[in-house]
């Protein structure tokens, strides 16, 4: 009868270390356990940040007003350059392009462009920002109004 009972102990021990611990098996996640020999869907990966601070969601502004452009990317893997498109939805016309490729874990994005449109206008502004050189990225939009006068 101990006999039994004890197969039947090492047997269960020997059953329950070869399941091994669960946990997170990608790498590329911020919570990668190496140890853990079953993945159970508890990754958690890393996500970049973009907030346009300036100009605000449907502001509005004069003929020569400056419109300061100012946006902060944030990663906590490093990040690869960013792009401001600025377009006249008007009329169609891009009226700002700028590129810059530099890396950090936090971009701030500056940037100032004069209002000197001839008509009423509906502006966009997109900023994207590259998490690689593989063609990933973030990026976020504000729409606002330019006054000819």
């Amino acid at each position: 009868m101990h006999f039994k009972s004890l197969s039947f102990i090492v047997f269960s021990l020997f059953i329950l270390a070869g399941c091994g611990k669960d946990g997170c098996k990608d790498p590329a996640a911020t919570n990668y356990d190496p140890d853990a020999k079953n993945d159970d869907g508890s990754c958690v990966y890393p996500t970049a940040k973009l907030k346009i601070h300036s100009p605000s969601n449907n502001a509005m502004f004069s003929l020569g007003d400056t419109v300061h452009i100012h946006a902060v990317a944030t990663h906590n893997e490093m990040l690869h350059g960013w792009n401001i498109h600025l377009v006249n939805t008007s009329s169609g016309d891009t009226v700002l392009f700028k590129h810059a490729h530099e890396h950090g874990t936090t971009l701030n994005i500056h940037h100032n462009w004069v209002n000197d449109v001839t008509q009423h206008s509906d502006m966009k502004l997109t900023i994207e920002v590259m998490l690689d050189h593989g063609g990933n990225e973030i990026y976020r939009t504000v729409n606002f109004h330019c006054h000819p006068m």
